[in-house]
């Protein structure tokens, strides 16, 4: 959609994790790239914080929202979190046990080292992050988020399952 020379966005949303979303899409669609990068830290964002031992409550629609980011080909989902190796692992078996895959665990090896356009020895190449550390709130993102997938679906496939 063309407005006064600039392009509108279907789904605008005020919300800025969509919008990072729609352009993440946007930018891989214009770049004839097939998926995008989606990096998701655990505590305080997926699972509400356990300061006792191993977080396994989560906020209310961040699995429904990462189990459809799991099953779509064009997202590359990467746990982010600072748990220690023995709990990284048991983090991946629990989201797997619901449906959650993530692909990798704080890395991205599909883009590091030298790449044409930059350098990625010491960045990891993300086009989302979702962090609590960097403004994402996940009582009410994840909700924003369920809207704005259960949308494109509705254009695309199917929605996710509330």
């Amino acid at each position: 959609m063309v407005n006064n020379g600039e392009k509108k966005l279907e789904n605008s949303c005020t919300n800025r994790y969509v919008k990072l979303f729609e352009n993440a899409f946007e930018i891989a669609e214009e770049r004839n790239f097939d998926k995008i990068y989606v990096v998701v830290d655990v505590h305080n964002t997926i699972l509400l914080p356990n300061y006792d031992g191993i977080a396994n409550e989560y906020y209310p629609l961040a699995p429904t929202v990462l189990q459809h980011l799991s099953k779509r080909e064009d997202v590359v989902l990467i746990m982010w979190t600072c748990s220690t190796k023995e709990d990284r692992e048991i983090y991946n078996e629990f989201f797997k046990k619901d449906g959650i895959h993530f692909d990798y665990i704080n890395e991205n090896p599909e883009v590091a080292g030298k790449v044409q356009w930059g350098d990625f020895d010491t960045k990891m190449y993300a086009n989302v992050i979702l962090d609590d550390k960097a403004g994402f709130f996940p009582e009410t993102d994840w909700h924003d988020l369920l809207n704005y997938f259960a949308c494109k679906c509705l254009e695309e496939e199917e929605p996710p399952k509330l």
